[in-house]
């Protein structure tokens, strides 16, 4: 269901925005700094999905059932403790395209006159 939902969700962003970019600006290059910094997160962090959380998902689904087969008394598997930090990592990657969301060129004092300027 992931890879049924993520990748194609990262791939008609990407894909649009990059239309976006030629339409209004004639090429990726020509943009304003933070579309080609959203692209590069969004490339990173469709990277680190498909290596930290896609390639684990089996792996870590046997975990689980083989752990609960046991009891579940025992420590949590591993690999889940290891998906965790992976999945730590992709929130951080969200936070990341929101702040550069948020703190791109003109965005605050545009839609924010009541707040001091940051920069």
């Amino acid at each position: 269901l992931d890879s049924a939902v993520v990748l194609p969700g990262l791939t008609i962003a990407m894909i649009s925005g990059t239309g976006l970019c030629v339409t209004r600006y004639g090429s990726l290059g020509g943009a304003p700094a933070h579309i080609p910094v959203v692209f590069y997160c969004l490339t990173a962090f469709a990277a680190w999905w498909a290596a930290t959380d896609l390639a684990t998902q089996p792996k870590a689904m046997r975990a689980i059932d083989e752990w609960v087969a046991k009891g579940a008394s025992t420590d949590i598997p591993a690999i889940v403790e290891d998906r965790f930090i992976s999945n730590i990592v992709s929130c951080l990657f969200v936070v990341a395209l929101y702040g550069i969301m948020v703190l791109k060129p003109g965005t605050l004092p545009q839609y924010t006159p009541h707040l001091p300027h940051l920069f």
